[in-house]
């Protein structure tokens, strides 16, 4: 479509852009459970973004979503890998427990939560996108991130 709107094939219902403050949030709709096709439209929504618009500041509105698919918080931080700030609007309650949200995303206030590709300390308060700030990637900065990333937490067994 011409307006820059991303359509779903399972449901025809157009996956909207709104803005929150500098932000460019995509807008999935009402569906609580997530699966491959909402995170298409969500990359897809992303890569517009920022080849259209140049936008490096995104998020995801998620105020009804109560599950996602398993490769979602590995899209957020490919993306915040490319320099994008990544922050994620109104998550429920299910979706705040899980572990890689636990670990990897800062209350921002209003139930907004920040992407931090390694575990934020409890002295850390500023954010690291601020209006204005693009984050600079480095190779360091890349070896650190995948390697919180890729981290591995042993099984017990019950």
């Amino acid at each position: 479509m011409s307006d820059g709107t991303v359509v779903s094939t399972r449901n025809l219902k157009p996956v909207a852009f709104d803005s929150y403050g500098e932000f460019r949030v995509v807008k999935v709709g009402t569906m609580e459970i997530w699966d491959g096709e909402e995170l298409s439209l969500i990359r897809e929504g992303f890569r517009r973004l920022m080849e259209e618009e140049e936008c490096r500041s995104m998020g995801v509105d998620m105020n009804y979503v109560k599950y996602v698919p398993s490769g979602f918080f590995g899209t957020l931080c490919d993306w915040h890998d490319k320099g994008v700030c990544i922050r994620v609007f109104g998550p429920l309650p299910n979706v705040k427990q899980m572990l890689w949200f636990t670990t990897f995303f800062q209350s921002i206030g209003d139930n907004v939560h920040e992407l931090r590709p390694s575990p934020v300390s409890d002295f850390e308060e500023a954010s690291e996108c601020e209006p204005g700030q693009e984050p600079v990637i480095t190779d360091d900065s890349r070896r650190t991130t995948k390697n919180a990333r890729s981290s591995s937490v042993p099984l017990q067994a019950n």
